[in-house]
């Protein structure tokens, strides 16, 4: 059996309490910062301008009388491409649909000069 003054105090046990040292501690950060710098100086560039042969996204046009729905299926087209609820359809609306693929809905009426 044990006696009370045999029982080991707080901080004794390095294994148990992580990290005694602040040398470790200071070189695991110093270089946790150097690769985090690394990572910084190797990062791929994205070309953003205009040549970068982005293809222009695809154009969907919902024609048909009033009242049928188009402006219905168009909202309801947004929130399955982006969570997202649109109140009012008004011009045309662009949403992303996949990485390289853009869609853009547009609500025609079914008179010939509405779709000029």
């Amino acid at each position: 059996k044990r006696s009370g003054n045999d029982k080991l105090q707080k901080g004794q046990n390095p294994k148990a309490f992580g990290r005694s040292s602040a040398g470790i501690t200071a070189r695991i950060q110093q270089a946790r910062k150097a690769e985090i710098q690394e990572r910084k100086l190797h990062v791929p560039l994205i070309d953003r301008s205009y040549a970068a042969a982005e293809p222009p996204p695809i154009t969907v046009a919902v024609v048909g009388p009033p009242g049928v729905g188009k402006s219905t299926l168009i909202r309801s087209l947004v929130k399955h491409y982006t969570r997202h609820v649109l109140s009012e359809v008004r011009g045309p609306v662009t949403i992303v649909s996949g990485k390289n693929r853009r869609l853009t809905f547009v609500e025609c009426p079914n008179t010939l000069d509405g779709m000029l």
